[in-house]
């Protein structure tokens, strides 16, 4: 599975965001600038812990 499907399904990719708010020192914005998404999806992730 290739990173721009992955990208189009919001369950691995809300996954991934998790993993890496909890697992790193990565601010929101840092994240959304990783993965190529807007910051409000990051906030959105994270509020739903």
């Amino acid at each position: 599975m290739s990173f721009k499907e992955v990208k189009h399904k919001s369950d691995y990719l809300d996954e991934i965001i998790k993993e890496l708010l909890k697992c790193s020192r990565l601010s929101h914005r840092q994240i959304s600038g990783l993965l190529g998404v807007s910051n409000n999806i990051v906030h959105r992730v994270s509020l739903s812990k």
